[in-house]
């Protein structure tokens, strides 16, 4: 049996991973593309040749980046059957042909690769894009509240976003709590999958993701998980992306030595904050900390990453959330921060 993994970004490769230790007798194929404008993991040649030589994988297959053209050729397309025509053409551009394949495996299929998938009316498994994104998700809730419309997408089209669509096979979650929607499920805690790993399973991992890292992450107290909110459109400036999370350090983590765990989308300089800041730029997921001994943190903050429920060498874990950031960035506008 054929399986092939859909993945773009570096959580997805990561969970990708962990499922392909129970594979050596059928290998699956992982096929990596952008779903954004950013494409650093397409370009991310380490982490392409680590999974390679991991020899985890059937193939490992890099997408080359068409989001630019996508994006070009379908913004102003209102149709939605048209839509899903022009997705079918680019499918075509794919360095694979997913009909081949018994079994897909997608992490997200409301961007593009979902669409192709859908417009070539294959059937698929649904995976969560991060720890619990479909619990109580704000957009997700949106979308289904409109009983009527979403009814009717599912009935006479192929693509229905956030899980919706009549292609599911069935949808793997963290939990059940809070998912607002109607698929069959598939519970697999993250943490029982993580806790499952054996110690040179954890060791292939460190050297698939953090290979030679050359910083001592021993030496922090704090931990601060950034997220690239001006780049999503989140906040009105990158200015002011940078001083929210000025004010983050001057909240929770005055007087101490703090790293700055940065999005792999986020980029943002925070190394001008103070001499006692340290940015870790080296995309790799979060979730690769815990399997590091020395490391222990006081405390761990995000807006609203799912990763830190995942963390578990820190004693504190603060989740400031979307409510919160509303009403900082009105603070900020009041402060005249430009």
């Amino acid at each position: 049996m054929k399986e092939i993994f859909i993945c773009n970004t570096y959580y997805h490769v990561l969970i990708t991973t962990i499922k392909a230790f129970n594979k050596k007798e059928n290998k699956p194929t992982i096929l990596i593309g952008s779903e954004t404008s950013d494409n650093n993991i397409i370009n991310d040649f380490r982490l392409i040749e680590n999974l390679r030589q991991s020899n985890l994988f059937y193939e490992v297959i890099i997408c080359p980046d068409l989001y630019k053209e996508i994006e070009a050729k379908t913004k102003h397309i209102k149709n939605f059957n048209l839509l899903l025509k022009q997705y079918e053409k680019f499918s075509q551009k794919l360095p694979v042909k997913l009909q081949n394949y018994d079994e897909i495996y997608l992490y997200c299929d409301s961007a593009f690769f979902g669409k192709i998938v859908n417009s070539l009316d294959l059937k698929y498994h649904l995976l969560e894009d991060g720890t619990d994104t479909f619990n109580r998700n704000p957009y997700l809730l949106k979308y289904i509240a409109n009983k009527i419309y979403y009814r009717f997408k599912k009935r006479f089209f192929n693509h229905c976003r956030l899980g919706q669509s009549r292609n599911i096979i069935d949808v793997e979650v963290n939990s059940k709590k809070g998912v607002a929607f109607d698929q069959k499920l598939i519970v697999k805690p993250k943490k029982d999958m993580f806790d499952a790993l054996s110690v040179d399973e954890k060791n292939i991992l460190i050297d698939i993701f953090m290979p030679n890292l050359n910083i001592d992450l021993s030496k922090f107290d704090s931990m601060i998980i950034t997220q690239p909110i001006f780049d999503c459109g989140k906040i009105y400036s990158m200015n002011a992306q940078i001083e929210l999370y000025y004010d983050i350090i001057k909240e929770h983590c005055q007087g101490q030595k703090v790293l700055i765990k940065v999005h792999p989308r986020d980029h943002a300089d925070y190394s001008k904050l103070g001499d006692n800041i340290c940015m870790l730029n080296t995309p790799f997921p979060l979730e690769i900390l815990n399997f590091i001994q020395s490391i222990h943190f006081k405390t761990a903050i995000t807006i609203y990453s799912t990763s830190l429920y995942l963390v578990e060498n820190a004693d504190n874990k603060i989740f400031l959330g979307r409510k919160w950031l509303k009403k900082h960035i009105k603070e900020l506008k009041n402060r005249g921060v430009a």
